[in-house]
Protein backbone atom coordinates (compact mmCIF):
# COMPACT_ATOMS: atom_id res chain seq x y z
CA UNK A 1 0.00 0.00 0.00
CA UNK A 2 0.95 3.54 -0.88
CA UNK A 3 1.52 5.43 2.47
CA UNK A 4 1.67 9.68 2.84
CA UNK A 5 4.82 9.17 5.63
CA UNK A 6 7.13 5.88 6.77
CA UNK A 7 4.35 4.15 7.20
CA UNK A 8 3.57 1.71 9.63
CA UNK A 9 6.20 -0.14 10.78
CA UNK A 10 7.48 -3.72 10.50
CA UNK A 11 5.93 -4.73 13.56
CA UNK A 12 2.07 -3.51 12.77
CA UNK A 13 2.99 -4.99 9.24
CA UNK A 14 3.69 -8.36 9.97
CA UNK A 15 0.83 -8.26 13.02
CA UNK A 16 -1.85 -7.27 10.51
CA UNK A 17 -0.95 -9.79 7.65
CA UNK A 18 -0.16 -12.68 9.68
CA UNK A 19 -3.46 -11.90 11.46
CA UNK A 20 -5.39 -11.28 8.01
CA UNK A 21 -3.93 -15.13 7.19
CA UNK A 22 -5.08 -16.19 10.01
CA UNK A 23 -8.54 -15.00 10.71
CA UNK A 24 -9.85 -14.05 7.09
CA UNK A 25 -7.42 -14.20 4.64
CA UNK A 26 -8.07 -11.96 1.25
CA UNK A 27 -10.31 -8.79 1.72
CA UNK A 28 -13.28 -10.90 0.21
CA UNK A 29 -13.08 -13.91 2.03
CA UNK A 30 -15.36 -14.22 5.15
CA UNK A 31 -14.97 -15.63 7.81
CA UNK A 32 -17.39 -18.59 8.63
CA UNK A 33 -18.92 -18.50 11.54
CA UNK A 34 -19.30 -22.15 13.42
CA UNK A 35 -23.00 -23.53 13.36
CA UNK A 36 -25.40 -21.14 15.24
CA UNK A 37 -23.17 -17.99 15.24
CA UNK A 38 -24.03 -14.67 14.20
CA UNK A 39 -23.26 -14.13 10.15
CA UNK A 40 -20.02 -13.01 9.95
CA UNK A 41 -20.92 -10.13 7.80
CA UNK A 42 -23.87 -8.91 7.22
CA UNK A 43 -23.44 -6.30 4.59
CA UNK A 44 -21.70 -8.87 1.88
CA UNK A 45 -22.51 -6.86 -1.42
CA UNK A 46 -24.22 -8.79 -4.37
CA UNK A 47 -22.30 -9.47 -7.50
CA UNK A 48 -22.75 -6.29 -10.08
CA UNK A 49 -24.38 -7.42 -13.42
CA UNK A 50 -21.43 -8.93 -16.05
CA UNK A 51 -23.54 -8.77 -19.21
CA UNK A 52 -21.07 -8.15 -21.89
CA UNK A 53 -19.66 -5.17 -22.33
CA UNK A 54 -20.59 -2.94 -25.77
CA UNK A 55 -17.66 -2.93 -27.82
CA UNK A 56 -19.27 0.27 -29.28
CA UNK A 57 -21.00 2.72 -27.51
CA UNK A 58 -22.99 4.97 -30.01
CA UNK A 59 -23.11 8.64 -29.40
CA UNK A 60 -23.44 11.23 -31.87
CA UNK A 61 -22.38 8.88 -35.03
CA UNK A 62 -18.89 8.16 -35.42
CA UNK A 63 -17.69 10.56 -32.64
CA UNK A 64 -15.09 8.25 -30.90
CA UNK A 65 -13.75 8.67 -27.02
CA UNK A 66 -11.22 10.73 -28.11
CA UNK A 67 -13.24 13.13 -29.89
CA UNK A 68 -15.57 12.77 -26.80
CA UNK A 69 -12.94 14.34 -24.90
CA UNK A 70 -11.85 17.04 -27.53
CA UNK A 71 -15.44 18.28 -27.17
CA UNK A 72 -15.61 18.00 -23.41
CA UNK A 73 -12.43 19.54 -22.83
CA UNK A 74 -13.73 22.52 -25.04
CA UNK A 75 -17.33 22.46 -23.53
CA UNK A 76 -15.53 22.66 -19.98
CA UNK A 77 -12.92 25.96 -21.02
CA UNK A 78 -16.23 27.26 -21.82
CA UNK A 79 -18.29 26.51 -18.51
CA UNK A 80 -21.10 24.60 -20.83
CA UNK A 81 -22.72 21.80 -18.24
CA UNK A 82 -22.63 19.62 -21.59
CA UNK A 83 -19.05 19.09 -20.75
CA UNK A 84 -20.54 16.34 -18.36
CA UNK A 85 -22.53 14.66 -21.14
CA UNK A 86 -19.30 14.57 -23.07
CA UNK A 87 -16.74 13.06 -20.27
CA UNK A 88 -19.52 10.76 -19.88
CA UNK A 89 -19.66 9.51 -23.12
CA UNK A 90 -16.07 9.41 -23.11
CA UNK A 91 -15.78 6.83 -19.97
CA UNK A 92 -18.87 4.65 -21.49
CA UNK A 93 -16.77 4.43 -25.13
CA UNK A 94 -13.42 3.18 -23.26
CA UNK A 95 -14.98 0.85 -21.32
CA UNK A 96 -14.27 -2.14 -23.61
CA UNK A 97 -10.60 -1.16 -23.68
CA UNK A 98 -10.39 -1.21 -20.03
CA UNK A 99 -11.75 -4.41 -19.92
CA UNK A 100 -9.17 -5.79 -21.49
CA UNK A 101 -5.56 -4.31 -19.80
CA UNK A 102 -5.37 -7.28 -17.34
CA UNK A 103 -5.33 -9.78 -20.49
CA UNK A 104 -2.83 -6.94 -22.22
CA UNK A 105 -1.14 -6.15 -19.09
CA UNK A 106 -0.66 -2.57 -20.20
CA UNK A 107 -2.05 0.73 -18.90
CA UNK A 108 -1.91 1.97 -22.07
CA UNK A 109 -4.18 5.53 -23.02
CA UNK A 110 -7.57 3.77 -22.54
CA UNK A 111 -6.85 2.75 -19.36
CA UNK A 112 -5.78 6.88 -18.03
CA UNK A 113 -8.33 8.55 -20.32
CA UNK A 114 -11.58 6.37 -18.70
CA UNK A 115 -10.22 7.57 -15.18
CA UNK A 116 -9.77 10.88 -16.30
CA UNK A 117 -12.99 11.03 -17.97
CA UNK A 118 -14.58 9.39 -14.90
CA UNK A 119 -13.21 12.12 -12.12
CA UNK A 120 -14.64 15.05 -14.84
CA UNK A 121 -17.57 13.06 -15.11
CA UNK A 122 -18.06 13.14 -11.28
CA UNK A 123 -16.59 16.56 -10.53
CA UNK A 124 -18.13 18.40 -13.18
CA UNK A 125 -21.02 16.75 -13.01
CA UNK A 126 -21.86 18.02 -9.21
CA UNK A 127 -20.45 21.51 -9.91
CA UNK A 128 -23.08 21.71 -12.96
CA UNK A 129 -25.61 20.38 -10.44
CA UNK A 130 -25.92 17.17 -12.84
CA UNK A 131 -25.34 14.17 -11.19
CA UNK A 132 -26.99 13.22 -8.02
CA UNK A 133 -25.61 10.65 -5.43
CA UNK A 134 -28.73 8.45 -5.46
CA UNK A 135 -30.68 9.21 -8.38
CA UNK A 136 -27.80 9.57 -11.37
CA UNK A 137 -27.31 11.30 -13.98
CA UNK A 138 -29.43 12.33 -16.79
CA UNK A 139 -27.23 12.52 -20.35
CA UNK A 140 -28.02 14.54 -23.27
CA UNK A 141 -26.01 14.09 -26.46
CA UNK A 142 -26.85 15.92 -29.90
CA UNK A 143 -28.22 13.19 -32.45
CA UNK A 144 -29.43 10.84 -29.75
CA UNK A 145 -32.48 10.78 -27.61
CA UNK A 146 -31.69 11.53 -23.48
CA UNK A 147 -30.79 8.67 -21.34
CA UNK A 148 -29.66 8.14 -18.50
CA UNK A 149 -27.17 6.77 -15.90
CA UNK A 150 -28.46 5.27 -12.71
CA UNK A 151 -26.18 4.30 -9.70
CA UNK A 152 -26.09 0.79 -7.93
CA UNK A 153 -24.36 0.25 -4.20
CA UNK A 154 -22.56 -2.67 -3.37
CA UNK A 155 -21.29 -3.35 -0.23
CA UNK A 156 -22.21 -0.77 2.05
CA UNK A 157 -24.05 -0.77 5.61
CA UNK A 158 -25.13 2.20 4.61
CA UNK A 159 -28.40 3.30 2.89
CA UNK A 160 -29.10 4.81 -0.51
CA UNK A 161 -30.66 7.93 1.79
CA UNK A 162 -26.99 8.50 3.16
CA UNK A 163 -25.23 9.50 0.03
CA UNK A 164 -25.78 12.83 0.27
CA UNK A 165 -22.77 14.51 -1.03
CA UNK A 166 -19.28 12.77 -2.98
CA UNK A 167 -16.14 14.59 -3.13
CA UNK A 168 -12.86 13.16 -4.55
CA UNK A 169 -10.85 11.62 -2.14
CA UNK A 170 -7.57 12.47 -4.02
CA UNK A 171 -8.55 16.35 -2.85
CA UNK A 172 -8.16 15.74 0.74
CA UNK A 173 -4.38 15.43 1.78
CA UNK A 174 -2.61 13.17 4.34
CA UNK A 175 -2.48 15.89 7.00
CA UNK A 176 -2.04 14.41 10.33
CA UNK A 177 -2.46 11.30 9.52
CA UNK A 178 0.76 9.43 9.88
CA UNK A 179 -0.27 6.85 7.57
CA UNK A 180 -2.18 6.71 4.52
CA UNK A 181 -4.16 3.35 3.04
CA UNK A 182 -4.44 3.54 -0.36
CA UNK A 183 -4.22 1.22 -3.73
CA UNK A 184 -4.74 1.63 -6.89
CA UNK A 185 -6.90 -0.23 -9.30
CA UNK A 186 -10.42 0.16 -11.13
CA UNK A 187 -12.16 2.80 -10.44
CA UNK A 188 -12.19 6.45 -8.81
CA UNK A 189 -11.67 6.83 -4.77
CA UNK A 190 -14.37 8.90 -3.71
CA UNK A 191 -15.78 10.06 -0.05
CA UNK A 192 -19.37 9.99 0.87
CA UNK A 193 -20.98 12.35 2.81
CA UNK A 194 -24.17 11.69 5.07
CA UNK A 195 -25.74 14.95 6.71
CA UNK A 196 -29.22 13.23 7.15
CA UNK A 197 -30.50 12.44 10.66
CA UNK A 198 -32.70 10.09 11.63
CA UNK A 199 -34.62 9.05 15.31
CA UNK A 200 -32.02 7.45 17.54
CA UNK A 201 -29.08 8.44 15.40
CA UNK A 202 -25.57 7.42 16.54
CA UNK A 203 -23.69 9.25 14.07
CA UNK A 204 -23.83 13.05 14.19
CA UNK A 205 -24.41 15.92 12.06
CA UNK A 206 -22.05 14.44 9.13
CA UNK A 207 -20.56 11.28 8.89
CA UNK A 208 -17.94 10.39 5.79
CA UNK A 209 -17.32 7.52 4.50
CA UNK A 210 -15.13 6.06 1.49
CA UNK A 211 -16.50 4.67 -1.69
CA UNK A 212 -15.15 3.71 -4.93
CA UNK A 213 -16.96 4.67 -8.72
CA UNK A 214 -16.80 2.42 -11.60
CA UNK A 215 -18.77 3.85 -14.58
CA UNK A 216 -19.66 0.97 -17.41
CA UNK A 217 -22.13 1.17 -20.23
CA UNK A 218 -25.55 -0.57 -20.14
CA UNK A 219 -27.42 -2.20 -22.69
CA UNK A 220 -27.08 -2.21 -26.41
CA UNK A 221 -25.28 0.44 -28.31
CA UNK A 222 -28.23 0.44 -31.17
CA UNK A 223 -30.46 1.62 -28.53
CA UNK A 224 -28.47 4.50 -28.57
CA UNK A 225 -30.46 6.78 -31.07
CA UNK A 226 -32.63 9.47 -31.72
CA UNK A 227 -35.86 6.98 -31.39
CA UNK A 228 -34.79 5.35 -28.28
CA UNK A 229 -37.30 5.61 -25.65
CA UNK A 230 -36.21 8.98 -23.38
CA UNK A 231 -34.52 7.81 -20.21
CA UNK A 232 -33.45 4.56 -21.41
CA UNK A 233 -30.93 3.57 -18.94
CA UNK A 234 -27.52 3.87 -20.97
CA UNK A 235 -25.30 3.53 -18.13
CA UNK A 236 -24.72 2.30 -14.33
CA UNK A 237 -22.33 3.94 -11.48
CA UNK A 238 -21.35 1.47 -9.45
CA UNK A 239 -20.59 2.74 -6.02
CA UNK A 240 -18.30 0.08 -4.25
CA UNK A 241 -17.15 -0.08 -0.69
CA UNK A 242 -13.46 0.05 -0.60
CA UNK A 243 -13.55 -1.76 2.99
CA UNK A 244 -15.60 -4.62 1.78
CA UNK A 245 -14.95 -5.26 -1.88
CA UNK A 246 -11.56 -5.78 -2.96
CA UNK A 247 -11.50 -6.63 -6.52
CA UNK A 248 -14.39 -7.21 -9.71
CA UNK A 249 -14.74 -10.05 -12.05
CA UNK A 250 -16.66 -8.60 -15.00
CA UNK A 251 -16.53 -10.19 -18.47
CA UNK A 252 -14.10 -12.68 -17.16
CA UNK A 253 -11.71 -9.96 -16.41
CA UNK A 254 -10.22 -9.97 -12.73
CA UNK A 255 -9.89 -5.63 -11.76
CA UNK A 256 -8.65 -4.81 -8.70
CA UNK A 257 -10.67 -1.68 -6.85
CA UNK A 258 -8.98 1.42 -6.50
CA UNK A 259 -9.33 2.46 -2.96
CA UNK A 260 -8.29 5.16 -0.14
CA UNK A 261 -9.51 4.37 2.73
CA UNK A 262 -7.93 6.88 4.81
CA UNK A 263 -9.57 9.88 3.02
CA UNK A 264 -12.73 9.97 5.23
CA UNK A 265 -10.13 10.29 8.42
CA UNK A 266 -8.02 13.35 7.16
CA UNK A 267 -11.15 14.74 5.97
CA UNK A 268 -12.46 14.53 9.62
CA UNK A 269 -8.92 15.69 11.17
CA UNK A 270 -8.72 18.64 8.72
CA UNK A 271 -12.96 20.07 9.09
CA UNK A 272 -13.01 19.22 12.75
CA UNK A 273 -13.85 22.13 15.02
CA UNK A 274 -11.64 21.04 18.19
CA UNK A 275 -12.13 22.87 21.56
CA UNK A 276 -10.86 20.39 24.12
CA UNK A 277 -10.03 23.24 26.74
CA UNK A 278 -13.82 24.78 26.60
CA UNK A 279 -15.09 21.32 27.36
CA UNK A 280 -12.51 20.59 29.96
CA UNK A 281 -12.82 23.71 31.65
CA UNK A 282 -17.22 24.06 31.39
CA UNK A 283 -18.16 20.46 31.33
CA UNK A 284 -21.60 20.24 29.26
CA UNK A 285 -20.58 22.53 26.55
CA UNK A 286 -18.77 22.05 23.25
CA UNK A 287 -19.69 18.44 21.47
CA UNK A 288 -22.45 16.54 22.43
CA UNK A 289 -21.97 13.70 24.95
CA UNK A 290 -22.55 10.09 24.00
CA UNK A 291 -21.97 7.23 21.77
CA UNK A 292 -21.06 7.16 18.12
CA UNK A 293 -20.96 4.65 15.15
CA UNK A 294 -18.89 4.76 12.15
CA UNK A 295 -21.56 3.20 10.08
CA UNK A 296 -24.76 1.64 11.00
CA UNK A 297 -25.56 -1.01 13.89
CA UNK A 298 -24.85 -4.31 12.25
CA UNK A 299 -25.82 -7.32 13.64
CA UNK A 300 -23.32 -10.24 13.96
CA UNK A 301 -20.49 -7.97 14.88
CA UNK A 302 -18.52 -7.48 18.04
CA UNK A 303 -18.44 -3.62 19.10
CA UNK A 304 -15.15 -1.88 20.03
CA UNK A 305 -15.83 1.35 21.82
CA UNK A 306 -12.82 3.63 22.16
CA UNK A 307 -13.09 6.18 25.53
CA UNK A 308 -11.08 9.42 25.13
CA UNK A 309 -8.95 10.86 27.97
CA UNK A 310 -8.32 13.98 29.76
CA UNK A 311 -8.49 17.00 27.79
CA UNK A 312 -9.16 14.98 24.92
CA UNK A 313 -12.45 13.87 22.72
CA UNK A 314 -13.35 10.83 20.73
CA UNK A 315 -10.79 12.72 17.18
CA UNK A 316 -7.81 11.52 19.52
CA UNK A 317 -8.99 7.79 17.89
CA UNK A 318 -8.45 8.77 14.10
CA UNK A 319 -5.52 8.06 13.52
CA UNK A 320 -5.77 4.12 15.54
CA UNK A 321 -9.22 3.85 13.37
CA UNK A 322 -7.64 4.93 10.10
CA UNK A 323 -4.99 1.55 10.79
CA UNK A 324 -7.63 -0.98 12.04
CA UNK A 325 -10.25 -0.59 9.16
CA UNK A 326 -7.04 -0.84 6.48
CA UNK A 327 -7.02 -4.71 8.00
CA UNK A 328 -9.73 -6.54 5.97
CA UNK A 329 -10.99 -8.87 8.75
CA UNK A 330 -11.32 -6.16 11.34
CA UNK A 331 -14.42 -4.72 9.36
CA UNK A 332 -15.72 -7.98 8.74
CA UNK A 333 -15.92 -8.92 12.73
CA UNK A 334 -16.21 -5.64 13.93
CA UNK A 335 -17.73 -2.49 14.26
CA UNK A 336 -16.02 0.55 16.39
CA UNK A 337 -17.91 2.99 18.49
CA UNK A 338 -16.43 6.21 20.36
CA UNK A 339 -17.71 7.70 23.39
CA UNK A 340 -17.76 11.19 24.17
CA UNK A 341 -17.56 12.96 27.75
CA UNK A 342 -16.56 16.21 29.63
CA UNK A 343 -13.12 15.59 30.67
CA UNK A 344 -13.58 18.25 33.31
CA UNK A 345 -16.58 16.76 35.03
CA UNK A 346 -15.63 13.62 37.61
CA UNK A 347 -14.56 10.33 35.89
CA UNK A 348 -17.65 8.40 38.05
CA UNK A 349 -20.28 10.36 36.66
CA UNK A 350 -18.82 9.74 33.01
CA UNK A 351 -18.61 6.64 33.90
CA UNK A 352 -22.50 6.21 35.04
CA UNK A 353 -22.98 8.20 31.60
CA UNK A 354 -21.27 5.00 29.53
CA UNK A 355 -22.99 2.49 31.97
CA UNK A 356 -26.30 3.91 30.62
CA UNK A 357 -25.56 4.77 27.00
CA UNK A 358 -24.79 0.80 26.88
CA UNK A 359 -28.24 -0.16 27.91
CA UNK A 360 -29.64 2.42 25.35
CA UNK A 361 -27.97 1.47 22.72
CA UNK A 362 -28.91 -2.75 23.70
CA UNK A 363 -32.27 -1.68 24.08
CA UNK A 364 -32.85 -0.13 20.58
CA UNK A 365 -30.55 -2.60 18.45
CA UNK A 366 -30.91 -6.01 20.33
CA UNK A 367 -33.88 -5.52 22.61
CA UNK A 368 -34.52 -9.31 22.73
CA UNK A 369 -30.82 -10.29 23.27
CA UNK A 370 -30.84 -12.47 19.94
CA UNK A 371 -27.06 -11.31 18.99
CA UNK A 372 -24.62 -12.95 20.76
CA UNK A 373 -21.79 -10.72 19.52
CA UNK A 374 -23.29 -7.94 21.33
CA UNK A 375 -22.29 -10.00 24.48
CA UNK A 376 -18.58 -9.46 23.87
CA UNK A 377 -18.21 -5.70 23.67
CA UNK A 378 -14.44 -4.79 23.79
CA UNK A 379 -13.22 -1.41 25.60
CA UNK A 380 -10.24 0.22 24.92
CA UNK A 381 -9.79 3.41 27.34
CA UNK A 382 -6.72 5.92 27.44
CA UNK A 383 -5.44 7.68 30.13
CA UNK A 384 -8.42 8.70 31.92
CA UNK A 385 -10.95 7.01 29.87
CA UNK A 386 -9.21 4.03 31.03
CA UNK A 387 -10.79 4.43 34.25
CA UNK A 388 -13.85 5.31 32.70
CA UNK A 389 -14.01 2.02 31.15
CA UNK A 390 -12.48 0.04 34.03
CA UNK A 391 -15.56 1.33 36.27
CA UNK A 392 -17.50 -1.02 33.48
CA UNK A 393 -16.23 -3.98 34.71
CA UNK A 394 -15.97 -3.75 38.46
CA UNK A 395 -18.34 -4.24 41.01
CA UNK A 396 -18.43 -1.25 43.44
CA UNK A 397 -20.06 -2.78 46.51
CA UNK A 398 -19.71 0.14 49.57
CA UNK A 399 -16.36 0.76 48.52
CA UNK A 400 -16.28 3.83 46.75
CA UNK A 401 -19.46 5.44 48.79
CA UNK A 402 -17.66 4.87 52.46
CA UNK A 403 -14.22 6.89 50.84
CA UNK A 404 -16.84 9.66 50.52
CA UNK A 405 -19.78 9.11 53.61
CA UNK A 406 -19.33 8.33 57.18
CA UNK A 407 -23.03 6.98 57.12
CA UNK A 408 -24.79 4.25 55.24
CA UNK A 409 -26.38 5.18 51.33
CA UNK A 410 -30.05 4.18 52.90
CA UNK A 411 -29.68 6.40 55.88
CA UNK A 412 -28.97 9.69 52.49
CA UNK A 413 -31.67 12.15 52.84
CA UNK A 414 -32.03 13.60 49.04
CA UNK A 415 -35.35 14.11 46.66
CA UNK A 416 -36.08 10.57 44.72
CA UNK A 417 -34.14 12.06 41.21
CA UNK A 418 -30.94 13.37 43.57
CA UNK A 419 -30.91 9.93 45.34
CA UNK A 420 -30.85 8.24 42.15
CA UNK A 421 -28.58 10.01 40.33
CA UNK A 422 -25.79 9.89 43.42
CA UNK A 423 -26.66 5.93 43.60
CA UNK A 424 -25.80 5.47 39.47
CA UNK A 425 -22.39 6.93 40.62
CA UNK A 426 -21.63 4.82 43.38
CA UNK A 427 -23.01 1.63 43.58
CA UNK A 428 -22.79 0.10 40.53
CA UNK A 429 -22.53 -3.79 38.99
CA UNK A 430 -20.18 -4.76 36.29
CA UNK A 431 -22.12 -4.25 32.78
CA UNK A 432 -22.28 -7.59 31.73
CA UNK A 433 -21.90 -7.61 27.88
CA UNK A 434 -18.55 -6.09 28.08
CA UNK A 435 -15.73 -8.91 28.22
CA UNK A 436 -12.78 -7.50 27.58
CA UNK A 437 -10.74 -3.98 28.50
CA UNK A 438 -7.72 -2.34 27.17
CA UNK A 439 -5.78 0.22 29.31
CA UNK A 440 -3.75 2.42 27.28
CA UNK A 441 -1.78 4.73 29.59
CA UNK A 442 -4.13 4.15 32.31
CA UNK A 443 -3.08 5.77 35.79
CA UNK A 444 -4.39 3.05 37.99
CA UNK A 445 -2.82 4.79 41.00
CA UNK A 446 -2.47 8.47 39.68
CA UNK A 447 -0.82 11.07 37.64
CA UNK A 448 1.99 12.87 38.64
CA UNK A 449 0.55 15.74 36.50
CA UNK A 450 -2.39 15.84 38.46
CA UNK A 451 -0.16 17.10 41.12
CA UNK A 452 1.93 19.08 39.54
CA UNK A 453 1.12 23.06 39.53
CA UNK A 454 -0.13 22.63 36.33
CA UNK A 455 -2.92 19.69 37.39
CA UNK A 456 -3.64 22.32 40.53
CA UNK A 457 -4.06 25.28 38.05
CA UNK A 458 -6.50 23.54 35.72
CA UNK A 459 -8.30 22.08 38.40
CA UNK A 460 -9.04 25.53 40.12
CA UNK A 461 -10.07 26.99 36.44
CA UNK A 462 -12.59 24.01 35.82
CA UNK A 463 -16.58 25.60 36.25
CA UNK A 464 -19.35 22.94 36.97
CA UNK A 465 -22.53 23.16 35.63
CA UNK A 466 -24.45 25.19 38.36
CA UNK A 467 -27.04 23.12 38.88
CA UNK A 468 -24.53 20.19 39.75
CA UNK A 469 -23.65 23.06 42.77
CA UNK A 470 -26.60 23.37 43.62
CA UNK A 471 -27.19 19.45 43.76
CA UNK A 472 -24.09 19.11 46.19
CA UNK A 473 -24.97 22.14 48.16
CA UNK A 474 -29.03 20.74 48.69
CA UNK A 475 -27.17 17.57 49.70
CA UNK A 476 -24.70 19.16 52.34
CA UNK A 477 -27.35 20.92 54.15
CA UNK A 478 -29.51 17.92 54.37
CA UNK A 479 -26.94 15.65 55.53
CA UNK A 480 -24.56 17.33 57.82
CA UNK A 481 -21.99 15.42 59.09
CA UNK A 482 -22.40 12.50 56.40
CA UNK A 483 -19.80 13.43 54.07
CA UNK A 484 -16.36 14.18 54.37
CA UNK A 485 -13.58 16.55 52.53
CA UNK A 486 -13.42 14.97 49.32
CA UNK A 487 -17.21 16.12 48.57
CA UNK A 488 -17.72 19.15 51.35
CA UNK A 489 -15.23 21.47 49.40
CA UNK A 490 -17.29 21.42 46.45
CA UNK A 491 -17.60 18.55 43.00
CA UNK A 492 -14.18 17.40 42.59
CA UNK A 493 -12.76 17.68 39.32
CA UNK A 494 -11.25 14.96 37.20
CA UNK A 495 -7.44 16.20 37.50
CA UNK A 496 -8.50 16.25 41.63
CA UNK A 497 -9.64 12.20 41.45
CA UNK A 498 -6.49 11.80 39.53
CA UNK A 499 -4.03 12.48 42.59
CA UNK A 500 -2.31 9.60 43.86
CA UNK A 501 -3.62 10.71 47.03
CA UNK A 502 -7.51 10.67 46.15
CA UNK A 503 -9.51 8.57 48.27
CA UNK A 504 -12.22 7.38 45.36
CA UNK A 505 -8.91 6.69 43.44
CA UNK A 506 -7.80 4.67 46.00
CA UNK A 507 -11.00 3.35 46.47
CA UNK A 508 -10.99 2.30 43.08
CA UNK A 509 -7.75 -0.15 43.33
CA UNK A 510 -9.83 -1.96 45.29
CA UNK A 511 -12.75 -2.89 43.15
CA UNK A 512 -13.37 -6.52 42.27
CA UNK A 513 -13.60 -7.07 38.60
CA UNK A 514 -15.66 -9.18 36.22
CA UNK A 515 -13.86 -12.68 36.60
CA UNK A 516 -15.29 -12.94 32.85
CA UNK A 517 -13.52 -9.97 31.33
CA UNK A 518 -9.87 -10.00 30.82
CA UNK A 519 -7.89 -6.96 30.59
CA UNK A 520 -4.64 -6.07 28.88
CA UNK A 521 -2.35 -2.93 29.36
CA UNK A 522 -0.51 -0.59 27.06
CA UNK A 523 2.30 1.08 29.19
CA UNK A 524 4.37 4.02 27.60
CA UNK A 525 7.97 4.45 28.59
CA UNK A 526 8.98 6.86 25.88
CA UNK A 527 9.28 10.07 28.12
CA UNK A 528 10.95 9.48 31.95
CA UNK A 529 10.00 11.72 34.58
CA UNK A 530 12.92 14.20 35.90
CA UNK A 531 13.84 12.16 38.76
CA UNK A 532 14.64 9.29 35.98
CA UNK A 533 11.32 6.92 37.55
CA UNK A 534 10.20 5.21 33.92
CA UNK A 535 6.65 6.92 32.61
CA UNK A 536 5.34 8.40 29.11
CA UNK A 537 5.70 12.18 30.87
CA UNK A 538 2.36 11.75 32.60
CA UNK A 539 1.76 8.51 33.77
CA UNK A 540 4.74 6.50 35.47
CA UNK A 541 4.89 2.92 34.57
CA UNK A 542 3.94 1.21 37.99
CA UNK A 543 0.94 3.57 38.10
CA UNK A 544 -0.15 2.49 34.61
CA UNK A 545 0.63 -0.98 34.65
CA UNK A 546 -2.71 -3.61 36.78
CA UNK A 547 -2.15 -6.50 38.71
CA UNK A 548 -4.67 -8.32 37.10
CA UNK A 549 -3.64 -7.61 33.44
CA UNK A 550 -3.97 -10.86 31.03
CA UNK A 551 -1.19 -9.22 29.28
CA UNK A 552 1.39 -6.56 29.11
CA UNK A 553 3.14 -4.27 26.04
CA UNK A 554 5.69 -1.78 27.16
CA UNK A 555 5.93 1.16 24.44
CA UNK A 556 8.53 3.86 23.46
CA UNK A 557 5.70 6.77 23.24
CA UNK A 558 4.83 9.93 25.62
CA UNK A 559 1.49 9.67 26.99
CA UNK A 560 -0.34 11.56 23.49
CA UNK A 561 1.46 9.39 21.47
CA UNK A 562 0.40 6.41 22.82
CA UNK A 563 -2.85 5.76 21.15
CA UNK A 564 -1.54 5.58 17.49
CA UNK A 565 1.88 4.28 17.88
CA UNK A 566 2.51 1.37 15.68
CA UNK A 567 3.68 -1.06 18.73
CA UNK A 568 0.31 0.07 20.17
CA UNK A 569 -1.69 -0.49 16.72
CA UNK A 570 -0.13 -3.97 16.58
CA UNK A 571 -1.02 -4.64 20.45
CA UNK A 572 -4.74 -3.93 19.28
CA UNK A 573 -4.69 -5.95 16.43
CA UNK A 574 -3.20 -9.36 18.73
CA UNK A 575 -5.41 -8.21 21.20
CA UNK A 576 -8.70 -8.26 19.50
CA UNK A 577 -7.32 -11.09 17.06
CA UNK A 578 -7.33 -13.55 20.51
CA UNK A 579 -10.55 -12.19 21.35
CA UNK A 580 -12.20 -13.32 17.87
CA UNK A 581 -10.41 -16.72 18.95
CA UNK A 582 -12.41 -17.09 21.95
CA UNK A 583 -15.51 -15.85 20.86
CA UNK A 584 -15.84 -18.43 18.24
CA UNK A 585 -14.51 -21.12 20.69
CA UNK A 586 -17.39 -20.50 22.70
CA UNK A 587 -19.96 -20.44 19.45
CA UNK A 588 -18.42 -23.65 18.51
CA UNK A 589 -18.56 -25.13 21.82
CA UNK A 590 -22.33 -23.62 22.74
CA UNK A 591 -24.09 -23.97 19.68
CA UNK A 592 -25.74 -26.71 18.88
Amino acid sequence: MQRSSRGIGATLRLAALTLSIALCGAWQVAVAPAPGAPAADTSSPPPPPTGRPTQQVATSPGVTAEEAVTRATAAEQKKDPACVDWYAWAVLRSWPAVMVRERTNARDVNWQRYHDSLTKTIVLGLKHKRLDPQRGLDLRIPGAAPVRVVVNRYGFAWQAEDFNELQLAGDVPAGKLARHWREPGLGVPLIVLRRRKTERDFHGKAMPFAATAVLRPAGDPAMLSSSTPPGTVAGILDLYDPLRVSELELEGVVQPVARDTSAPYALILRDMNRDNWQAFFRPGTGEAIGLRMLEPYQQGKIPVVLVHGLLSDKFTWIPLINDLRAVPWINTRYQIWTFQYPTGEPFLQSAATLRQVLRDVNAVFDPRGTDPTQQQIVLIGHSMGGLVSKLQITYSGNILWDQVASRPFPELRAPPQQRDAVYKMFFFEPTPAVKRAVFIGTPHLGSFWAQSLYGRVGASLVRMPREGHDVLDSLLESNPQVFNKTLRGGIPTSIDLLKADSPLLQGMTQLPINPAVRIHSIVGNGTPFSDGTPADGVVSMDSARHPGAASERFVNASHSDLPDHQDTVAEVLRILAEHLQQVDAVYRVTQP
